[in-house]
């Protein structure tokens, strides 16, 4: 695989890594990328609170 430059590199080797360091303060479940654990979050809407982890498409309450 070839990239660009190192930021894209080690997102890519991100991907082959077993280290999930985003995770979940309501379940444990855990993910590579925060991205994923924001989409997550989503799933406990009660539970989140925005300025805990920036939410896309929410505003702080």
């Amino acid at each position: 695989h070839t990239c660009a430059n190192n930021s894209m590199l080690n997102r890519h080797m991100k991907n082959h890594s077993e280290v999930r360091s985003h995770s979940c303060q309501t379940c444990g479940a855990s993910y590579k990328f925060l991205y994923k654990l924001k989409q997550h979050l989503l799933k406990h809407p009660s539970h989140v609170s925005t300025t805990d982890v920036n939410l896309p498409g929410r505003k702080e309450t």
